[in-house]
């Protein structure tokens, strides 16, 4: 799959493949469709003093997005 992610305390971010992460009981998968950038995300990317102060690094952008699930575990499956 594809993700940008932060990965270092410096300015800029990396757009890189990842492999699909595997479904545990408590997880649903999803298939991005689309993304947005909030205002967060810029402050993530420059690495400024405010994502320093809140940020735990590694960190995979996009917490805004429009996505199909794909699979689900079986925590979901019960009534």
């Amino acid at each position: 799959m594809k993700a940008l992610i932060k990965d270092k305390p410096t300015r800029g971010a990396n757009f890189t493949d990842l492999p699909v992460p595997k479904v545990e009981e408590n997880d649903l998968l999803i298939r991005v469709q689309a993304a947005a950038i909030c205002g967060t995300d810029i402050h993530i990317y420059q690495w400024n003093e405010y994502a320093a102060s809140r940020i735990k690094l590694p960190l995979l952008f996009c917490h805004e997005y429009a996505a199909e699930v794909v699979d689900v575990g079986k925590t979901f499956l019960q009534p």
